[in-house]
């Protein structure tokens, strides 16, 4: 039976008819962008040309029949316009809106992300808010927070075995006390002015690095509403006091703890330690002043108190470098995801900035022909299913045996520079067996997201190798993600879903790509839908049952 397909095109949003169109429109399950198209047309008027300017938007609306059926509507922007006057045609190459998410990028770092970090789905629509697009509703998620280690440069923090490491100022007492109930452990650190003024507890000198941000944090107590406040002094190799960094002032509570912070406060130039101070003024004698759970640090953002002592939390494990209490100590993340990983840096598309994240959790962002975005991992499925058999509905065959389409392991290099403009390299390796091979190596210039991206690739060509194309008729519902068997002569049945679909316009037919699988005759993949193996004639086994779809 000869079929008969009908194909036409409107520009938008003038929304003008083209009439009759040829050419091709290509779907890749991992294609960014994910439909692209290349197209021809007349063009009769020349002044049909400025509505297709792409810089202004322009857009086109392809519609494609198969014997008066259905329609399947295309909805692509215009990326490139070719006319050729003297013919009176035009040719243009079309794609989805991941086009057009590649072409956005913040003028400045956006560290906005970083407040979605517990949902990528939020990370994604943030992204995509930016071009008036958000994603389709669905379970896939993925928690993207950050986790990265840092050290508690203060050898004694929270007071839990002696005072040792700091000093006072017009005191005249300085003791440990449990009186006011300590903010961690079972000690905090008390002292009591000698007179009317500033009173004040201060660390030892802590080296530091010129450049680098630091931030210090403590908490207060004071047995009276008194204004207190921290302190970074800044001091040069042969004691030069080179700048100090003062919080504003805040009034403590006299029967629950206030947590002060200095944050990010650079290091000068020249400076070789820092002093950390809690200031408290006094408006007499014998007023106590208390402070617990100090933690001073490199760093820009402000973070829950930690020392050795603290048990692990999600995401991190704690540890002294030496004896416990008097040294530093340090934070150690489970799986490390450093925060520039969640910055969009200036220049960066939004889909490159994306990329890193969603590969890292196994993910694709996908913005399909009309204009929808999904998230899809390797278990989605698009509606429907292709069955391709030789000698029934194959117009060409083309199969493929090769180890470039399987991996026994694979390697990603993540190299980048970070905050502090120190080179840094982390390395995401998986391998299923022993001394595996072959092995992917790929290098990603990129913050390290976290494990999790060589895994994906390697389970995914697990029992792949093998690639089969298949020419047919289309009926214009093949997509990419269908479940997908192939029939062809003298090979076993392949299996396996549809990676790219090709419409070809120019001679009604769809090309279809697939890693399959060998899969036996009598494989439950191959019951066709609605059927069950308890279906079976009593009697007979299913084990022997052998699939004629």
């Amino acid at each position: 039976m000869i079929s008969t397909h009908v194909y036409s095109a409107r520009v938008m949003p003038a929304d003008v008819d083209l009439g009759t169109v040829a050419g091709s429109i290509t779907l890749d399950a991992s294609g960014i962008p994910h439909v692209t198209a290349d197209l021809s047309f007349s063009v009769p008027d020349a002044a049909l040309l400025d509505l297709l300017d792409p810089r202004d938007g322009a857009r086109l609306e392809v519609t494609a029949s198969r014997d008066g059926g259905a329609a399947r509507v295309f909805d692509l922007g215009i990326r490139e316009v070719n006319p050729d006057r003297g013919a009176g045609t035009v040719a243009v190459k079309l794609a989805s809106d991941e086009a057009i998410l590649g072409d956005v990028a913040p003028l400045a770092d956006d560290k906005t992300p970083r407040a979605h970090q517990s949902s990528l789905r939020a990370v994604c629509n943030y992204v995509l808010g930016k071009i008036g697009a958000h994603l389709e509703p669905g379970p896939l998620d993925a928690n993207v927070t950050a986790f990265w280690p840092v050290s508690n440069l203060l050898p004694n923090p929270g007071f839990e075995i002696n005072l040792t490491g700091w000093s006072t100022w017009h005191a005249s007492s300085f003791v440990r006390t449990n009186v006011a109930t300590p903010v961690t452990g079972n000690w905090a650190a008390q002292w009591v002015s000698d007179y009317t003024g500033v009173t004040a507890i201060e660390s030892v000198p802590i080296r530091v690095t010129p450049g680098k941000p630091v931030t210090f944090a403590a908490y207060m107590l004071s047995n009276g509403t008194r204004p207190a406040r921290l302190m970074i002094r800044h001091r040069a190799a042969d004691g030069r006091i080179l700048a100090e960094h003062r919080t504003p002032n805040t009034t403590l509570k006299t029967t629950s703890w206030t947590r002060l912070a200095l944050v990010g406060k650079l290091v000068p130039p020249g400076a070789a330690t820092a002093t950390v101070h809690a200031e408290c003024d006094a408006d007499g004698a014998g007023r106590q002043v208390f402070i617990d759970s100090a933690i001073f640090y490199e760093g820009d953002e402000l973070i829950p108190y930690f020392d050795g002592e603290q048990p692990p939390s999600a995401g991190y494990t704690y540890a002294w470098s030496d004896p416990a209490n008097v040294s530093t100590s340090s934070r150690i993340p489970d799986i490390e995801r450093p925060p520039e990983v969640l910055t969009w840096h200036a220049g960066t598309s939004g889909m490159d900035f994306l990329q890193v994240l969603l590969k890292q959790a196994g993910l694709r962002l996908v913005c399909d022909e009309l204009r929808r975005w999904w998230l899809r991992d390797d278990a989605s499925r698009a509606d429907g299913g292709q069955t391709w058999r030789y000698g029934a509905n194959i117009i060409a065959a083309d199969e493929q045996l090769s180890l470039d389409e399987y991996y026994g392991s694979a390697v990603y290099e993540y190299v980048w520079t970070d905050a502090d403009g120190i080179p840094q390299r982390r390395i995401d390796s998986f391998a299923l067996v022993p001394a595996p091979a072959p092995v992917l190596h790929v290098q990603v210039n990129a913050p390290y997201p976290g494990p999790g991206r060589a895994e994906a690739l390697v389970r995914r060509a697990q029992g792949r190798g093998r690639m089969v194309t298949v020419t047919g008729i289309p009926d214009w519902t093949e997509r990419t993600d269908q479940p997908l068997s192939v029939l062809l002569d003298g090979t076993p049945i392949q299996t396996g879903i549809s990676g790219t679909v090709v419409y070809s316009l120019d001679d009604d037919t769809v090309t279809v790509t697939s890693r399959t699988t060998d899969t036996p005759a009598a494989a439950w993949i191959l019951i066709p839908v609605g059927a069950r193996w308890i279906d079976s004639p009593a009697g007979e086994s299913w084990t022997e049952e052998i699939i004629h779809a």
